[in-house]
């Protein structure tokens, strides 16, 4: 048998819903009447206290059906007082209290404003992404189109970017559309080439094509993908006949063509075969004659040529003849120039073409941030470093002085040698510049050592104790004779250092053999060395030309020796090949010892330390 319920406790029960129900009808009333304070104060310019409102609103009914609303409208006077992180927030609370479709859209608009005002790129797009398309008001779909393009761009996401981009053309217009179209080239380069490929043959905007085209086919020229960069290139002009790059690109295929074409066996020769430079270029000349083979030193399967032009040591005409080399005589490498201000001219019209170029000269930073320039030539860096190695390292002397003549030479060689000092953790006490063709050197020893001028009781004294223990002279063999005799005369007796020049029996000419006994400098020419590839260099030169071999013609020799190995070896026949080729050259045997090319497109050689001992130059044993 059922049991009833007393009809008392079903009519409490009743009681307590009905009062439930009523108290939520209080607190929506209630909460109803101080949404619309919060508005008002808000409509009469009072923001500080509406927010102040909405936030007691929040506290005192959080089981409001107006609470979304509150967090929505209070997060909106934040923003507009660019309190964008407090705004974020109040919006993320409205999203959680989600209403209809049109208050959760607005809500997550504003979110994805706060954000982005905030820099946060990553959660704007996680907001507002999926979102653009469920707008109809056409200035909204193009802000969060704008907005989303932006972020992706700051993320460097730029496909997505792109996608966005193409959005926003679609439904926006003024400055700041045309603003967004004109970065597009400085982004798209960060795009890699299957990516490009894929937006120039896509469906979308044409001005975003044409561009990705552009760039596309200009990369591939960079690269020396001449065929490829061709193909895309005459696309661009059949599709876009009026693209505002239509001249540089009709530029572009036309070179392309003509460098397309080379002779893999013709190699060029940009020399000072005239003028002041002349004996140099000369010199030069034979070694690569030797090379090639006109002598049959040595013997190769293949019949190079070499295309010879005469730079006059003009860095204008050198550049003309260097194109005309390339362009006309299709020339696979470039050997030379050897004057500094023609290197650096040429070394330009080399790396925009493409063409291999080993100079041989020793220009200060010429193949830095360079693809296609390499250079086999001894630099004053390359002097400067064995000589620190002997004299920190095995000598430990840590003091040091320079002296230079007031010329490029000099002024290069003292920079060089004062920052690999310091970098070694030394001490440059003095460096004193001098007119370049001074012969009284008093001035310049009293400014290394004040006392070595003063007399009186240590004029007895066979040597002044000196603030440093190494001079270096940054200067030739002939301002030796000047300088030696004068700082023995004012007993200045440091450990003396010196260029390559010193190598040189003519340096005893101008210098007595006892004023330099100890002596040190760094050379990478060295007939001294018992090396059985440089004797055998020096023999056939000799007998080809009748002269003594220098190194000028022995680095111009190895240079298009190597060039000639690698292209043989390497059965390598166009300029992109022989390039790489150059760059992972390791070890190499040449007459002056094992050649190495480092990243930076320099040829490595160990150079020899030589030490004047009774007017003979001895090999420094390691």
């Amino acid at each position: 048998m059922k049991k009833r319920v007393p009809k008392i406790v079903l009519g409490m029960a009743a009681l307590l819903f009905s009062l439930t129900l009523f108290a939520g009808y209080l607190s929506n009333r209630r909460s109803m009447d101080e949404l619309k304070q919060a508005r008002e104060m808000a409509a009469s310019g009072k923001p500080e206290d509406a927010i102040r409102s909405y936030q007691e609103l929040i506290e005192k009914y959080p089981d409001s059906d107006y609470l979304n609303t509150a967090w929505f409208e209070m997060g909106r006077l934040q923003y507009q007082k660019q309190a964008y992180e407090i705004a974020s927030r109040s919006f993320e609370q409205a999203k959680k209290n989600q209403g209809n479709k049109d208050q959760f859209l607005e809500t997550t608009l504003w979110l994805g404003r706060s954000y982005y005002q905030l820099r946060k790129y990553q959660n704007v797009v996680d907001a507002l992404n999926g979102i653009a398309d469920q707008y109809r008001d056409s200035g909204q779909k193009a802000e969060i189109a704008g907005v989303l393009f932006h972020s992706h761009l700051e993320l460097k996401n730029y496909k997505n970017a792109l996608l966005w981009l193409e959005k926003y053309a679609d439904s926006a217009s003024g400055a700041e559309l045309e603003k967004a179209k004109g970065s597009v080239p400085d982004w798209l380069s960060f795009l890699k080439d299957q990516e490009l490929e894929e937006i120039f043959n896509s469906q979308g905007p044409e001005w975003i094509k044409g561009e990705a085209g552009y760039l596309l086919g200009t990369r591939f020229y960079q690269t020396n993908r001449l065929k490829e960069s061709k193909g895309v290139f005459e696309k661009l002009l059949e599709r876009y006949p009026n693209s505002s790059h239509q001249a540089e690109i009709s530029r572009l295929i036309e070179q392309s063509g003509e460098l397309i074409q080379v002779v893999p066996t013709r190699i060029g020769l940009i020399l000072p075969l005239s003028g002041t430079y002349q004996a140099f270029g000369d010199r030069a000349l034979k070694g690569a004659l030797l090379a090639a083979g006109i002598f049959q030193y040595p013997k190769t399967t293949h019949n190079f040529e070499l295309r010879v032009e005469n730079s006059l040591g003009d860095p204008e005409l050198g550049r003309e003849k260097v194109k005309g080399m390339i362009m006309q005589d299709h020339i696979i490498a470039l050997v030379g120039p050897i004057l500094n201000p023609v290197a650096i001219s040429v070394a330009g019209v080399s790396e925009e073409l493409n063409v291999p170029m080993v100079a041989l000269s020793p220009s200060p930073g010429l193949t830095e941030n360079k693809t296609n320039v390499f250079r086999n030539c001894m630099t004053k860096d390359s002097q400067v470093k064995p000589l620190l190695d002997w004299a920190m390292g095995e000598k430990k002397f840590t003091k040091f002085a320079v002296i230079y003549p007031e010329d490029k030479y000099g002024a290069e060689f003292a920079q060089v040698f004062e920052q690999e000092v310091k970098a070694r953790g030394g001490q440059l006490v003095k460096s004193v510049p001098y007119p370049a063709e001074e012969t009284d050197f008093r001035e310049v020893i009293g400014a290394l050592e004040p006392r070595a001028l003063t007399k009186g009781k240590e004029e007895k004294k066979e040597s002044l104790p000196l603030s440093f223990e190494v001079l270096f002279i940054a200067d030739g063999y002939e301002k030796v004779g000047s300088i030696v005799p004068q700082l023995l005369f004012y007993r200045v007796k440091p450990q003396l250092m010196g260029t390559s020049s010193w190598h040189s029996e003519k340096i005893f000419e101008h210098c007595k053999q006892s004023y330099l006994e100890d002596a040190v400098f760094a050379d990478l020419y060295a007939p001294e060395l018992d090396n059985k590839a440089f004797a055998d260099y020096r023999f056939k030169y000799e007998q080809a030309f009748q002269e003594d071999s220098s190194l000028f013609d022995l680095q111009a020799y190895e240079t298009v020796a190597l060039i000639i190995d690698l292209m043989e070896k390497n059965q390598i026949s166009s300029r992109r090949e022989l390039a790489q080729a150059l760059k992972s050259v390791r070890g190499w045997p040449g007459p002056l010892g094992p050649v190495s090319v480092n990243a930076s497109g320099e040829f490595e050689h160990q150079l020899h330390l030589f030490q004047i001992k009774k007017g003979k130059f001895e090999l420094e044993k390691k």
